[in-house]
């Protein structure tokens, strides 16, 4: 007869094995209340998107969310200036904000300062594009910052990273 096996983790003073707390199952009920009720109530829209959630739930710090918020905006104003992609259907309040939107005038005056803006739209995006290490990384920044998706628990520490590094290259503190 083989010995019995241990199981790790933590224990109480007399010995026993203490439960692993799960998360509250009226967690998600909640949050989805606060997401589409929200705006009614005066809550701000960023505080129903996949950043705030885990902002309110502390797995991402202040200035993290507030980079993610910033390169959303940042890619939305590229988009719309630079690249003339449309919008993404289903995009979040910063990507919104930083596309904006509206048509285009006509004049002379209008033309050339679109054509500042369209500069410096690119330049700042390439300057923020530069701290993101390869495309994997990219796509999780746009899906989560942007199309405003899960990250997943696997993915959450290498966001946090990301997000980290994003807010160093921003100088947000």
């Amino acid at each position: 007869m083989s010995p019995r096996r241990k199981v790790m983790g933590e224990r109480k003073p007399c010995g026993r094995l203490k439960p692993v707390e799960k998360e509250d199952p009226r967690f998600p009920t909640m949050w989805r209340r606060i997401k589409d009720h929200g705006a009614r109530v005066g809550i701000h829209p960023d505080v129903g998107t996949v950043l705030g959630r885990l902002s309110l739930s502390g797995v991402l710090r202040d200035h993290q969310v507030e980079a993610g918020f910033r390169f959303a905006e940042l890619l939305g104003s590229y988009h719309r200036l630079c690249t003339g992609a449309r919008s993404y259907s289903v995009a979040s309040p910063a990507y919104e904000r930083g596309f904006g939107a509206g048509g285009w005038s006509a004049d002379e005056a209008t033309a050339a300062r679109l054509e500042r803006a369209a500069r410096r739209a690119r330049r700042r995006y390439e300057e923020v594009a530069s701290a993101i290490p390869n495309a994997w990384a990219h796509s999780l920044l746009v899906d989560v910052c942007v199309l405003d998706q899960e990250p997943g628990r696997a993915r959450l520490a290498d966001l946090a990273a990301l997000l980290s590094v994003l807010a160093l290259r921003l100088q947000i503190r």
